[in-house]
């Protein structure tokens, strides 16, 4: 059924009047005022559906001379939920269709009883549901998390020795670019050697090579330590550790074997 011709009806019956005396724009069922396109009273919100690359929540498109399908909606479509639809040909005059017993739908496509669609035309399809996100059951808003920590499990370094030979020096760098803070385990696991834990740090980013940016030493000052009182110099004991690597670039995590060979863990986790 299209909607009344005179355009002064139609406009009235746009509004109705509130308990508090006040004008509204009406709703479903003349139940609640909109606003912001979501009746606050009854957890539900307006949709729209418009032609590819136009901005809606989802895309109409004709299919036969009485079906337009809806893709993308994030709810499963009923007749229940269309409002109205809007025919608009090439040329002439645009209809609407808003009786909701000429509406039947099946996996999104939309057979209108008594219409008579173009290829041409396009469609506007206004419909009431549900927020998103809103669980009608249970009266309640159903919330996800983007990015948890648990996908952030990550692993910046994971290294084991064995008989790593005395004299031997190796830089281990860490981008720190993307973290606030990071835990590092410093582990000695066998070998009669000595080996000697260093912690350097860097917030040159000019393009460098970590490997060549310039290294201030944050051993005693710039570490928090876990299993001990207070940092030290170097480390020659197991260690676990934090760093607060905001505003840092790169952290160089060097290790000095001496006396003899030496097995040894060092392990680095970003702590967000």
């Amino acid at each position: 059924m299209a909607l009344p011709t005179n355009r002064n009806t139609r406009e009235y019956d746009k509004f109705v009047e509130t308990d508090a005396g006040e004008v509204a724009v009406r709703t479903v069922g003349d139940t609640a005022t909109q606003a912001g396109g979501v009746s606050q009273a009854s957890g539900l919100a307006v949709y729209y559906a418009k032609p590819s690359g136009t901005n809606a929540d989802a895309t109409s498109a004709y299919t036969a001379a009485t079906q337009i399908t809806i893709t993308g909606l994030p709810f499963t479509l009923t007749a229940n939920d269309i409002e109205s639809i809007e025919q608009i040909p090439t040329s002439g005059n645009t209809t609407v269709y808003s009786n909701k017993a000429d509406f039947t739908v099946s996996s999104g496509v939309i057979t209108v009883t008594g219409a008579s669609f173009a290829s041409d035309d396009v469609f506007v399809v206004k419909m009431v549901a549900d927020v998103k996100g809103y669980v009608s059951a249970t009266n309640a808003l159903r919330v996800t998390e983007s990015n948890p920590l648990d996908t952030k499990n990550v692993a910046l370094l994971q290294v084991t020795e064995t008989a790593e030979a005395s004299g031997t020096t190796n830089n281990r760098y860490v981008d720190v670019h993307n973290y606030s803070k990071v835990k590092v385990q410093f582990e000695k696991t066998g070998g009669a050697g000595t080996q000697t834990h260093t912690i350097l740090a860097s917030a040159q980013d000019d393009g460098t090579a970590l490997s060549s940016c310039l290294y201030q030493d944050i051993s005693q000052y710039g570490i928090t330590p876990l299993t001990q009182a207070a940092g030290a110099a170097s480390y020659t004991a197991d260690i676990l550790y934090e760093v607060d690597v905001k505003g840092l670039s790169y952290l160089d995590l060097r290790t000095v074997s001496s006396v003899d060979t030496v097995n040894y863990g060092l392990y680095v986790r970003a702590a967000y």
